[in-house]
């Protein structure tokens, strides 16, 4: 069972920006009995672009990815190991098409790989130096230690706004970091002030500006039934300022 693979989603826009993007895809929330999002809602829950699109909600692939969180969990030496080596593998792979490799470990996920020494103290970032990683996360706490460099400096974090978490995406924003925001029926140009950009256009936030929205089409069958606020319905003209 390979544990890294690419999706359209990491694909789409990496390859002509110069990347190779790879992510771990686990089971969310804790469809494996174990709890991955530990900063969860019940709208995200509902609404959640990678779990419930695409290839995802195949039964193969849910199998697949309960069989990678459960190791992770049950064996997890044996889970770092093979994590470092197709990470090594992914390396290669990248420098012999003349790219730059980007890892997502949390795609469908909210773990602080950050804080898991994986070897001699090390996080996985720290073990590979010259690898971009990059994640969303809901932990408020866990942005705020990012937003003042308490992270390997090649982990980047971008906030992600759910239905309860308004005030805590207004202090990531006035610390110059960036939150994205789920939206239906297009992007506006701001959303509560800040400029919004289009972050269909590349899953690579590492390479965003500071201090923005960014907007995220909303994908699958429930998000777009969405009635817990997670969901931004754009209704007004392009160019208002909306929130």
């Amino acid at each position: 069972m390979k544990l890294l693979s690419t999706n359209f989603r990491l694909d789409y826009g990496s390859l002509e920006r110069g990347y190779l993007a790879v992510g771990l895809s686990l089971a969310p929330n804790v469809l494996s009995g174990h709890n991955v999002c530990p900063a969860s809602t019940p709208g995200c829950e509902s609404a959640c672009n990678l779990w419930f699109s695409g290839r995802s909600v195949m039964g193969t692939a849910r199998d697949a990815k309960i069989r990678r969180t459960n190791m992770l969990y049950t064996e997890r030496d044996a889970f770092f190991k093979q994590l470092e080596q197709e990470i090594a593998l992914s390396v290669k792979r990248a420098d012999k098409k003349g790219l730059r490799l980007a890892v997502r470990l949390n795609t469908a996920s909210d773990i602080l790989w950050e804080a898991i020494a994986v070897r001699d103290k090390l996080s996985v970032m720290e073990l590979f130096p010259n690898v971009y990683f990059y994640d969303y996360t809901k932990v408020y706490k866990r942005m705020q230690k990012y937003l003042h460099g308490v992270f390997p400096a090649n982990y980047n974090l971008t906030f992600s706004r759910s239905e309860l978490n308004d005030s805590e995406c207004k202090e990531v924003l006035l610390l110059g970091g960036n939150v994205a925001v789920v939206f239906s029926g297009g992007f506006p140009d701001q959303f509560s002030g800040y400029r919004v950009i289009d972050g269909d256009q590349s899953d690579l936030r590492f390479l965003d500006d500071r201090g923005v929205i960014v907007g995220l089409g909303v994908k699958g069958a429930p998000g777009k039934r969405d009635e817990t606020g997670f969901v931004i319905y754009n209704k007004t003209s392009k160019g208002e300022n909306h929130g």
